[in-house]
């Protein structure tokens, strides 16, 4: 169990450190990137939907960053979001489309940004390209922020159900696992299928330049790097993911019959499922813009006389300020930043509540002593338990010691952790669920993948031997790295 180091009281602090918390990361991030949507959430989703976004922390160290609700009431709120935008096949439907159609106004402006000479404007138009483009950044998140929470509540309410219907409890995340799987492609793993059949890797790298982006930032990837990739990629990759994807709708079939699951559970089951492709799909467009605004930021550093590296540790809209002609007011480089959000309105946070908060909710201690320990079964890969070394994994482009095989042990995963989930023998989060990227790359992959567990960085070390389980949803430590007694193999593994 991991304790929150209490520094405050109570009462004096933003969420409760004594019930559990939903955390999201950390991971690799700077202040800039996000915080076009999260600093103005609260009062768009209450103008727009009539809805609160439950109390939230969204803390930076360095270049880490995690975000943080009380899991009761963050639930509560995603299942009743879930129930009333989602469960309909034609509404949500109908806001994806919607969705769709307006991006294309943003991309608009994203090929304006990349082909206009941005030196060459005025100071004029360059804060309308500015505010036009984070005008529709804007509008391209907030129907998503909906169905992400929707998403995050959905599985309670998939568990609930499943639950009074007779499944056996233990047999829930299994079952669910099979339900909630996408029948689409992930966009990373549709970049591979194009890149194993392309003919012309110009073009294709043109097309996917941005795929290493992250909210720690952007690179164009060059087209010897997408040469590399497809002379390693089997020339029958469409047909496998087809075999796949055929697969994968007959264990759910087969899982119907099994458990004689009625029509309307599975109609749950494919709005989970909707949810998760839907913030794939929304994954591959971010990751785009981060190209497009550091464009934009890099321009404002030129004109502002500021360094980049300031900037990205500054919210969007502080940058912005500075371009309107408000006196520049930059502090000396700091360490820590934050937003509180609570229910309608976000706080900047000063460096010293920042940290505070990152020391009690993120820095918890976690007893040494653990040799065993439970998660969330999300994929069970070939099926059977899984040995290796553990390597944990915190910068997702540092790879230099990550080896075939290794057990990749990280607080979670997002997008530009693929590269190293390709090569590991499975994966082990401290956070996460069925509906998380982990989840959903690691059945692409057919990974044993082990998520929430709440401590795998905290007790695990580097190269320590441990046996993943992932049919059990147990992780046991079988030999330490600094030479500790080898746990006897006949051992009961409870995990608790």
């Amino acid at each position: 169990m991991v304790k929150c180091r209490m520094a405050k009281k109570k009462a004096d602090l933003p969420l409760n450190p004594n019930i559990e918390l939903f955390q999201w990361g950390p991971v690799p991030g700077r202040f800039f990137y996000p915080s076009d949507y999260v600093a103005p959430m609260p009062q768009d989703l209450m103008d727009t939907y009539g809805e609160c976004w439950p109390p939230s922390l969204f803390l930076f160290h360095g270049r880490r960053m995690v975000w943080l609700n009380e899991d009761p009431i963050f639930r509560k709120r995603g299942k009743n979001i879930f129930r009333k935008y989602m469960l309909s096949k034609e509404g949500r439907e109908r806001m994806r489309n919607d969705w769709r159609e307006g991006n294309k106004t943003l991309f608009a402006h994203t090929d304006i940004i990349e082909k206009t000479d941005l030196t060459k404007l005025s100071e004029k138009e360059f804060l309308a390209l500015w505010q036009d483009f984070y005008k529709h950044i804007n509008a391209f998140w907030l129907p998503t922020i909906i169905q992400e929470l929707g998403t995050y509540g959905s599985e309670g309410v998939l568990s609930d159900l499943l639950l009074a219907r007779g499944v056996h409890k233990q047999d829930i995340p299994g079952v669910m696992e099979i339900l909630t799987a996408p029948d689409t492609l992930s966009f990373y793993r549709k970049e591979e299928i194009e890149l194993a059949n392309a003919s012309d890797i110009v073009l294709h790298q043109k097309k996917y330049f941005w795929l290493k982006n992250s909210y720690n930032g952007s690179s164009v990837l060059s087209h010897s790097f997408f040469e590399e990739r497809k002379r390693k990629l089997p020339k029958d990759l469409h047909h496998r993911e087809e075999k796949r994807m055929n697969e994968t709708k007959k264990r759910k079939a087969d899982a119907q019959r099994k458990y004689k699951l009625p029509k309307r559970i599975m109609d749950i089951a494919d709005a989970v499922a909707f949810g998760i492709e839907w913030q794939d799909e929304r994954k591959g467009y971010i990751f785009l813009t981060i190209h497009h605004k550091t464009l934009l930021l890099a321009e404002a550093s030129r004109r502002l006389g500021v360094a980049l590296e300031q900037l990205l540790d500054l919210p969007f809209f502080e940058t912005e300020k500075y371009l309107t002609g408000e006196q520049l007011r930059l502090s000396e480089k700091r360490e820590f930043f934050g937003i509180h959000q609570n229910e309608r309105q976000s706080k900047l946070l000063s460096e010293e509540e920042a940290e505070s908060y990152w020391n009690i909710y993120v820095e918890g201690e976690a007893d040494k002593n653990i040799r065993s320990f439970r998660g969330i079964t999300v994929s069970v890969g070939k099926g059977g338990a899984v040995r290796g070394r553990v390597k944990i994994l915190l910068d997702p482009h540092d790879l230099t010691s990550f080896k075939e095989g290794d057990i990749l042990v990280t607080s979670m995963t997002s997008p530009e952790y693929v590269f190293a989930m390709k090569k590991a023998g499975a994966i082990i989060t401290d956070t996460g669920g069925l509906t998380s990227h982990a989840a959903v790359t690691s059945r692409e992959l057919g990974k044993p993948c082990i998520v929430g567990t709440k401590v795998a960085t905290k007790v695990l070390k580097d190269d320590d031997l441990v046996e993943v389980d992932a049919k059990r949803g147990i992780v046991t430590l079988l030999e330490k790295a600094d030479g500790g007694k080898r746990m006897r193999e006949t051992q009961k593994r409870s995990g608790e």
